[in-house]
């Protein structure tokens, strides 16, 4: 998580002439492949923000490839063949 003003500008040299006092931001990047997305949220906004990106992330796992596991008989009788080898 990076904070962010939202300034585009450089900041100007003279500290005189800086009167910014807004609220923090986070900056927020993801990247899919070559796909690249960014959203700005108010640091207030941060914990919803986290929670509903959450529950997206829960919603779409539902699609990935669970691993083969190996169960607790084969892996014992495996154990037993190295050891009369």
């Amino acid at each position: 998580m990076s904070s962010d003003d939202g300034r585009t500008k450089p900041y100007p040299r003279n500290e005189a002439q800086q009167s910014l006092k807004g609220e923090d931001l986070c900056l927020f990047r993801a990247k899919f492949g070559d796909r690249k997305i960014s959203t700005v949220v108010h640091a207030k906004e941060v914990n919803k923000f986290q929670l509903a990106y959450a529950g997206i992330l829960k919603a779409n796992m539902d699609n990935l490839k669970k691993r083969e596991r190996r169960t607790a008989i084969e892996t014992k009788t495996n154990s037993i063949n190295a050891v009369k080898i």
